[in-house]
């Protein structure tokens, strides 16, 4: 059986640029590109990439699957919006913690479940 990993970036307020659209050309030849998303999907590889850097520098959240099980969905917080505080209430131990980062972006809420 082949392994499949699905990765997905969004951006919500800011389209990509032209620039930022060959930089992010350049990390995969899998990838199927729009001013406001890209997709990235892998059968026998994965991902050159570092997902929570491309996120940090290009969009606002990601989603990621594989067929084993493995899933997750990330939200980049700017500094200026977010206080910790506020996810305490939301925080489950196994499926939902807030993530300190260190890329240019306060916080990252991930969320991930595998059998």
């Amino acid at each position: 059986m082949s392994e499949c990993q699905y990765y997905e970036f969004q951006t919500i307020d800011c389209p990509l640029t032209t620039k930022e659209q060959a930089a992010i050309k350049k990390l995969s030849s899998r990838v199927k590109l729009t001013p406001t998303q890209v997709i990235f999907l892998y059968s026998y590889s994965d991902f050159r990439g570092e997902p929570e850097k491309v996120l940090a520098q290009y969009f606002d959240l990601m989603f990621y699957i594989a067929n084993w099980g493995s899933w997750r969905l990330t939200f980049r917080f700017p500094k200026a919006i977010a206080n910790p505080e506020w996810f305490q209430p939301y925080i489950l131990e196994d499926a939902i913690s807030l993530t300190p980062s260190p890329f240019p972006i306060f916080s990252r809420l991930l969320s991930t479940l595998a059998p």
